[in-house]
Parts: structure tokens; sequence; C-alpha cells
């Protein structure tokens, strides 16, 4: 059973599907028990991006947040990062005790878990512990939703059952139970109003005020069977309907219908609403593989149907103003998209090779690209997306192992793979204006304020962007393998993993690390949080 979550990027899957929240995409997990993701603009699948080999997928869900991806499975409930989809945890771990349903709270601090034995466990996320234990007569948790306040916890059991629980008294509140089994359940964005689509062949969807004792409000305007309701972020409509029949839009107030998708060729296995309301995402597994159609709600007449699978896309990313997105494909070549028009603005093919780290600047105007011709020369380019081009184009004999944008989207600073820092003035770019060349550097990043440079490899090297030079450099070494680097709130910290397995966290100005601890096996990330008081580890 799909989760939905309010969220960009789109995972196209033939059993589940859903938009995830930092990204344009759709997720979606097959019955092969992978996760696929595909690119809204063009249907063209990313290709299987994960296999997690936990168990059969009940049920995946992503972050509000988009930072992490929770997947139940018939071993446990796993958690994994959002973006580079490696494992970060293992919540419980358990072949007997089955998790079918998941759903994140609005701040993403808290994942409810529904289970076989009929039971819901919510995790506190900060700290891997069960913050409480939900028990009743429930039957197995086929579904659970959390309304948007946070106040409240709607759980759809296996026999059609609803129980609606006061998250902060842990006591159920309501009780929904009838001939007409309930099959699927949406909030309101906006209010404290549950849809319910109720089964055994009815063509109806009640929706609950729950926190009064009133009759449901009941819509019943259509011929088709409906087995799945969704409701748009805006609150304003509702999106009906089951596999073998048309997906109608109801306005979600009086019920009336106000659109509707005649039957397609294949079977509608999902659908899941853009985060602006003006798009609804189909996904179907029909004889011949997957198929994406897009159907636009502000232009009633089009619908873009696209078959997955012909080019894997492995990178996509929207720019901060929502009106251009890129994605890299399989054959690591860049391509530029009209979020609006859903065209192709720039599909750079050349003998330049695969690309590097695309990044976008932090006001969304620009977007930088280095290509990597086999490690042996590079060419950096920066396009204009409302100019639909290229602004500039610099061609060095080296490699490019990292590129960053400053905070205020002024300079683009270049990390060689001859170990050389350099810093273009997006404004008069003709001449570097700083050059900084070190030794066994791996990466970059920026202090908050754009003052400063972190180069990472076995030492941290500071340098002042105004002065050109470095001007901080730690006492010690890192003692092994870098790990990961952040600014935070308390100044710049990294990690490193030695020889003999100890991790340590170091900060800036303190010779000595904060955290020293044996680990019996190695990390490949330390992942420190802004607050500078929590990390997450990712081992092998």
């Amino acid at each position: 059973m799909g989760v939905y979550s309010n969220s960009l990027m789109i995972l196209a899957v033939s059993t589940l599907i859903l938009w995830a929240p930092i990204s344009q995409n759709l997720l979606a997990s097959t019955q092969n028990n992978d996760l696929d993701c595909t690119d809204s603009s063009n249907g063209t699948k990313w290709g299987e991006i994960a296999r997690f080999g936990h168990g059969n997928i009940q049920s995946v869900a992503t972050s509000p947040n988009g930072k992490i991806i929770a997947s139940a499975t018939s071993a446990g409930t796993w958690l994994y990062d959002g973006r580079m989809l490696t494992e970060l945890h293992i919540l419980e771990e358990s072949p007997t005790q089955d998790s079918l349903s998941l759903t994140w709270s609005p701040d993403s601090s808290q994942l409810a878990v529904g289970l076989v034995s009929g039971e819901i466990k919510v995790w506190d996320i900060s700290n891997y512990q069960i913050r409480m234990t939900l028990k009743s007569d429930a039957n197995a948790i086929g579904q659970l939703a959390w309304s948007p306040t946070s106040a409240f916890l709607a759980a759809l059991d296996w026999d059609g059952t609803v129980r609606i629980w006061d998250v902060e008294s842990k006591k159920i509140i309501r009780i929904y139970k009838s001939e007409k089994l309930a099959t699927f359940m949406s909030w309101s964005p906006q209010k404290n109003n549950l849809a319910l689509s109720v089964g055994n062949g009815q063509n109806s969807v009640q929706i609950w005020d729950v926190t009064t004792e009133d009759s449901p409000h009941t819509l019943n305007n259509s011929n088709h069977e409906i087995s799945r309701v969704k409701w748009s972020p805006d609150g304003v409509h509702l999106a009906v309907g089951s596999p073998f029949s048309p997906l109608e839009l109801w306005d979600a107030h009086s019920g009336q219908i106000v659109n509707s998708l005649e039957q397609l060729p294949w079977p509608i296995d999902d659908w899941a609403w853009s985060p602006d309301s003006t798009s609804i995402m189909l996904a179907s597994d029909g004889p011949k593989g997957e198929h994406l159609a897009l159907w636009d709600l502000s232009n009633q007449n089009t619908l873009q149907r696209f078959d997955g699978g012909s080019t894997s896309i492995g990178q996509l990313n929207w720019s901060a103003d929502g009106l251009y997105l890129y994605t890299v494909n399989e054959k690591s070549e860049l391509e530029i998209w009209d979020a609006h028009k859903r065209k192709q603005l720039v599909a750079r093919r050349d003998y330049w090779g695969a690309v590097r780290n695309p990044k976008w600047s932090a006001d969304g105007l620009y977007l930088a690209a280095a290509y990597n011709n086999n490690g042996i020369d590079a060419i950096i380019q920066i396009w204009d997306l409302a100019e639909q081009k290229i602004i500039w184009s610099h061609v060095q004999y080296f490699g490019v192992f990292d590129i960053a944008w400053s905070p205020h989207s002024a300079s683009l600073a270049i990390l060689g793979s001859d170990m050389s820092l350099t810093l273009w003035d997006i404004a008069h770019p003709d001449v570097p204006i700083l050059k900084y060349n070190g030794s066994e550097l791996a990466n970059l990043v920026w202090s908050p304020d754009g003052s400063q440079i972190a180069l990472l490899g076995k030492t941290i090297h500071i340098i002042n962007v105004a002065k050109g030079q470095e001007v901080s450099t730690p006492k010690h070494t890192t003692h092994g393998r870098l790990l990961s680097a952040i600014w935070s709130l308390t100044g710049l910290e990294w990690s490193s993993q030695d020889q003999n397995k100890i991790i340590n966290i170091w900060r800036l100005g303190i010779d000595t690390p904060l955290y020293t601890q044996a680990e019996p096996t190695y990390f490949y990330s330390l992942i420190l949080a802004p607050s500078g008081t929590q990390f997450v580890r990712v081992a092998e």
C-alpha cells in the first residue's frame, strides 16, 4: 500500500508511488522489492536505485524534510539516507514481526510503524528509541496516516476498521467500523478532516471531522468503483479512482466531479499529487513494463504519457525557484528542463564525458557543471537558465574533484584533481580571484558567511577567501580517512576513522577530539548534524 508524502521526488513504481520532498522525483517500489526513481518531466526511469535486500517491502515513506527514507519490510523497519540511499539505521529487525505500514510526523521527528500484530510503534528519530507503543484489539495495520497538525494518528487495519489515536494522550478517540469497509484514507492538509474511500463495490468517499462526533460528510457522485482517495496539497480537491476505473477529480466540499481522466489502456496502480496541486503523476505496470503519465490539471486536455526504462536517470534536482530541473542520465549526459513547459532546454552530449556534481547557485539562477574526460582534462560550464545559454566556460588540463557555489551565488570554487583550488567571480570570470595548491585533497566546504573555504583531505586547510591565504590548519592530523565535514553552529567540525577503527570527531581550534570511540567495523560516512551535537554513522 502506498504512503502519501508531501514531497517532490518522483518514484515510479508498479505497487507504490509517492513524491519525495527534495528533488521533483517519484519513488516507487516494485514487485521485485526494488526501489525505482523516475524523472517527472519526461517519465524516464532513473533505473533501479536501491535493492534494499531486507525482506519484502511492504511500505516506503519519505520524511517530509526529504532526509530519510523509511522502509517497512517483512524483516523489520529500515532507514536510509534520502539522498544517497545508504543504510542509516535498523529501527527493528525481526523475521517474525512484519512491519506493514509507515507514516512520518509532519516535522520528520517521529516515525509510526504499523505491525502485523495490530500494534503501532512510534519512534523518536533523534535517538532511535521507541517513544510509545499503541495497543488495541486491531487487526494487522495496513495503513497509517499522521494528521498535518501532528495531533492525531489514523490507523486502518486489514478488516477495514479505522481508529483515530490522540498522540498526546495515547488514547483512541474515534473508531470507524461498518459494513462499508474503508480501503484507503487521506488527511486534509488544512483541517482535521479524514477522507475514507469505502470498499465492497461502494462508490463513495466519507469525510470525517475527527474532533467532533458529527456524522461523516458522504460524497457519492461517482458511477465507478473507488479504492483509493488522495487529497490535493491545497485541500481543494480529491483524486479518487481504482486501477480499472477512470481517475476523477472531486470538489472536496461538494463532492461534484470537476474533472475526469477516462480509462487508460493500462490500469492505474497508483497516483500522486505534485506539491503545488497542479498535476498528478500516474503509475502503471503495463504489458511492456512500467508506464508513467503526467496529468496536467492547468490544461485539462493534457496527458503526457511516457514509457520508463529507456534511459535511466541517475541524478535529478530542481532549481530553487522551481522553474527548472536538471537530469544526468546513465550515460552521464546533462539535460536541463523547463519544469513548466516540460520540455528539454539543453542536452549536453559531447566528447568531454562524465558530468561531475552539477550544482545550482543558491539563488537558483545558474547551474554549474564539470565534465571530466577520464580524469585527463575537464570543462566547467555555467548555464543561465533564464537566457537558456552558457555564460561561462573554462577548460583545464586536469580533472575536477568537486565544485561548490558560494552562499551568495557570486563565486564558484573548483577543486581540481591536481589538488588546486581556484575561485572564480561570476561577474568577472576572465581570471580566477584565488588560487591555492594543496596535497591529498578530496572536497571542499564553504563557511555559511562565504568568508572561508575548508579543503578536506588528510588534514583540514582553512582558506580566507578575501586574502587568498591559508589562515588555519589543525596542529594534529586527521588520523585516518576523513568521513565528513560540516560548518555547524559551533564552527567547523569533521570526523575521521583510523586504521584501528577508532572514530574521532574534531572541532577547529581544539587540539583534542570532541569524541573518540572504538568501533567494530569501518564506516564510510559519519554525518554531523548542523547543531554540532548529534551525528549519524553509516557502516559498511
